[in-house]
This record gives structure tokens, C-alpha cells and sequence, in this order.
């Protein structure tokens, strides 16, 4: 589903738009059309509503659910997009087409993401062996883009 979307919305505001962004960028590295969403607006709305039958919502929320969050995945399933969730369990409101768990325990005002982070690595992991010469050719565009503009420190 995530790997032959048109487009892929990544969703994660608030403490999950760190989440979200991680996704994005490793979406977009493998070649993949995706756009992030760090706070949704009327704008997001008239985004998704745009959005063609082969695009997909991925939204990443975590208790305290987000009011916003439940809000937009109704509207993305009502527009019959494909959705995809990851959240913390079966008991969220937060379920897509396709769900992904992982604990977000929070003993503090702050979010404990790294079980998230892990399945987030996992499933671009995964998505990026579903056709390895797309993959590659990515990767390599990226390389050269990267050696050509200097992007990192030479040794």
C-alpha cells in the first residue's frame, strides 16, 4: 500500500511531527511522491480532498489522542483513500486500512518515541526491498546529488 501510493500524506503534529518528518524524508529518499504534515489547517483539508484514488494518509498519533488527528482520518476514509495508522494498540481510535503498534509509554509531560522510531525504521526498511532497483536508483540520485552539492564532512 505505501510503496504504489500516488501520493502519501505523512501526519504527525505536535509531539509526533518529529516522527512524521522521519518517515517523510526516508520516503522521499527512496524516490517515493510524499508530502508532511506537521499541523493540520483548512489547507491539509483542501490538500487530502485533492488527493487522487491512489494516494495515501499516514498518520502518526499516540495517547493523548489528538481531536485533529481522529478528524482527518474520518475525512481521508470518507474520501475512500487508503489509510495507514501507527499508534499504540488496538484500543486507539486512530485505526486505518492498515494499523502499526508500538508502545509510546509516557511517564512525564514528555513522549518516550523510541519503539515508534524502531517501526518507523522498519517498515521504510521494508518498503524499500519491495522493488530494490527503484530503491537503488534513489538511493544512487541521492548520492550523487549529495557528492556534487557537498553535503557532508569529507575525512
Amino acid at each position: 500500500m505505501v510503496r504504489n501510493a500516488s501520493e502519501l500524506v505523512v501526519v504527525g503534529t505536535r509531539s509526533t511531527a518529529s516522527l512524521a518528518y522521519h518517515l517523510w524524508f526516508a520516503l522521499t529518499k527512496l524516490g517515493m511522491r510524499a508530502t508532511r504534515v506537521a499541523s493540520v489547517s483548512s489547507e491539509t483539508y483542501d490538500h487530502v480532498s485533492r488527493l487522487d484514488a491512489g494516494a495515501c494518509v499516514a498518520l502518526i498519533g499516540f495517547p493523548r489522542y489528538l481531536q485533529e488527528h481522529v478528524r482527518l482520518l474520518a475525512f481521508a476514509k470518507s474520501r475512500k483513500l487508503a489509510t495507514l495508522t501507527i499508534t499504540d494498540s488496538a484500543f486507539s481510535p486512530l485505526q486505518g486500512d492498515v494499523s502499526l503498534y508500538a508502545p509510546a509509554e509516557s511517564a512525564s509531560f514528555v513522549a518516550f518515541h523510541c519503539a515508534p522510531l524502531i517501526l518507523l525504521n522498519a517498515l521504510v526498511h521494508e518498503v524499500s526491498v519491495i522493488e530494490k532497483s527503484k530503491t537503488l536508483a534513489a538511493l544512487n540520485r541521492f548520492e550523487t546529488v549529495a557528492e556534487s552539492q557537498g553535503y557532508f564532512v569529507k575525512e
